[in-house]
């Protein structure tokens, strides 16, 4: 992009970092970086030529520097050849041999037999010829930076941003924002509005492109600048979600837990043609993830939650959305995709660091642990003969994630949290009935290993209050009786399976029967929960969602102030000591 007459990158460079060590250090360098712990990747710039060479690090320098010499001088023999390059320092000499040597400290050429891991360090010193390199080991670089395509006022931005060799909080942002003079005229004026990594463009921002300026730690490294491709845009007001975050706004106690539990409607499903008729109500641009991600981002920071459980998150959505702006308000997060599913959907976990740290974490694929795990056997059995439930179990792609904390400043007691999405079609009860059975006996698993382990299951189980997986969770027993297709059998129990489900780890439902968490045209109601295991919480809070009456109440979800067709289940809990 060139603005004013001045260039700028949006992505890094090598041969413009080459070029600005070399012109801020007034020497050529050679950029050495240790890829990984068995490669090394050397980076030089013989006037025009520019070679980068990939060797292990226990080659020994006096083969490495052949092989680099070899194909520096290639490639000048093909540049002049091609009448590319001219090389005006080498002169005459162009058409020789180059030589290459490698020289201590002390001016002194380094032993070829000595390895590549030893000895490129910053005393040393290369020389191409008669020009000396000075050589930079590692030094910290931007690989690539952008902003999201839409930017949205009142909602903080969290620039994508991949760095070699330092982190985020060692580099110096600065923010702008510019007027077009005109919409022809392409010419900007710049004001410095902020000096962090992130920034929330205010209303003065509305109908201004934004740019942030990113320098590495070194003095000498590479700048980059990125401008957004569009201007920033008036923000939805929505009083209702205004309303949550007045309930959220004060953190909880160290010996409380915000949960959090949300389905935020993965980008997969909105582009099929079903969803394109089920949300003809939205306008297109609200259904876009790019859009949605930063309400969404915001929403969640908003509720200064402790423990936050997502659904249908794509792993770009995880990768290069969400866990950037959570993870500068101290979350780390956990992602876990659907099992052999062609659609890029899966699980996240999202934990606050300050209170809780990480112990262990593992996922189960449902259909996989049905069949293997023996905990699992006398599901397996009971299901093992009804061929057609069989293979509507083990074809599903649902999974679980599980990861147990411990608690910091409460006494380091340890705590389960675990994630979920049950299979969605409405006449399918009696997967959801066996998905649950499975999980259940998985939880059982663990708290046997763990005495006292309290859990909480959070997720998006798609069963009604009123419906037998429900009465499972919270009751442990359920005895259902359906036909093969899945449906309850209101005609000929002749032909009806009558199959009993129970587990001794019951559940209590710790954000309560709310009025709905999914809201569209064609459904209405609750099916999204945060369950706790019995005997080992005390619900302090619930936040209800916002009433359907006062939405949209003719349309349903998403619009362009709620992100997604589910509402966020929030609630506020404490332990009771139990050693049972």
């Amino acid at each position: 992009m060139i603005i004013n007459g001045r260039k700028f990158i949006s992505r890094y460079n090598l041969a413009s970092c080459i070029r600005r060590f070399a012109n801020q250090a007034h020497a050529n360098v050679a950029i050495v970086k240790t890829q990984d712990p068995d490669h090394i990747v050397i980076s030089v710039q013989y006037d025009e030529i520019k070679q980068t060479t990939t060797r292990r690090q226990d080659e020994k320098i006096q083969r490495c520097l052949q092989r680099l010499q070899s194909s520096l001088q290639d490639k000048i023999r093909k540049a002049i050849k091609a009448k590319k390059i001219k090389l005006p320092s080498s002169g005459s000499e162009a058409n020789k041999r180059i030589q290459l040597r490698l020289v201590d400290s002390c001016d002194q050429q380094v032993d070829g037999n000595r390895h590549n891991t030893d000895v490129w360090n910053s005393h040393h010193r290369l020389y191409i010829n008669h020009i000396p390199y000075n050589i930079v080991l590692n030094p910290p670089q931007i690989s690539t930076i952008s902003l999201p395509t839409l930017l949205i006022a009142h909602n903080t931005i969290y620039p994508q941003i991949q760095l070699e060799y330092c982190q985020i909080g060692q580099c110096q942002f600065t923010w702008y924002r510019s007027y077009p003079t005109t919409s022809h005229d392409p010419t900007y004026q710049w004001t410095e509005i902020g000096y962090e990594y992130c920034y929330k463009p205010t209303s003065e921002d509305i109908g201004c492109y934004l740019k942030v300026r990113c320098k590495p730690p070194l003095q000498s490294a590479n700048e980059v600048i990125v401008i957004s491709d569009k201007p920033v845009v008036t923000a939805p007001q929505c009083q209702h979600l205004q309303r949550r975050f007045d309930n959220t706004n004060i953190m909880t106690a160290n010996k409380e837990i915000r949960a959090v539990s949300y389905n935020i409607l993965g980008e997969s499903y909105v582009g099929s043609k079903y969803a394109k008729q089920l949300y003809q109500h939205c306008p297109d641009h609200a259904l876009d993830m790019n859009y949605r991600q930063q309400l969404l981002t915001t929403e969640l920071i908003n509720y200064n939650a402790d423990l936050i459980c997502l659904q249908e998150v794509s792993q770009q959505t995880f990768d290069n959305r969400l866990s950037y702006g959570l993870h500068f308000n101290g979350f780390q997060g956990l992602w876990k995709n659907r099992a052999f599913d062609n659609r890029d959907d899966g699980l996240a976990i999202f934990y606050n660091q300050s209170k809780f740290q990480l112990i262990s974490q593992h996922n189960l694929d449902l259909n996989i642990s049905i069949q293997k795990d023996s905990y699992q056997k006398s599901l397996l059995n009971s299901i093992r003969h009804q061929h057609q439930l069989l293979q509507d179990v083990l074809t599903r792609s649902n999974v679980l994630q599980v990861a147990i904390f411990k608690w910091k400043g409460y006494d380091d007691r340890l705590i389960c949290l675990a994630n979920t999405h049950l299979y969605f079609r409405p006449t399918a009860e009696i997967v959801r009935l066996v998905q649950i059975q499975a999980i259940v006996n998985h939880l059982s698993f663990i708290s046997a290993n763990i005495r006292g382990l309290p859990i909480i299951l959070c997720g998006d189980f798609n069963s009604l209050p009123s419906s037998d997986a429900y009465q499972l969770v919270t009751n442990g027993y359920c005895n259902s009786q359906y036909t093969v297709d899945g449906t309850v059998n209101s005609s000929s129990r002749d032909h009806a399976l009558n199959l009993e489900f129970s587990h001794d780890l019951t559940f209590d439902a710790l954000s309560g029967i709310l009025n709905s968490t999914h809201f569209t045209p064609n459904f209405t109601g609750t099916i999204d929960y945060i369950f706790g295991r019995r005997g080992y919480f005390k619900i302090k809070n619930v936040i209800p969602p916002p009433a359907l009456e006062a939405i949209n109440s003719d349309r349903g979800l998403p619009t362009p102030t709620f992100p997604s067709d589910h509402f966020a289940v929030i609630c506020d809990i404490s332990t009771v000591h139990n050693d049972s």
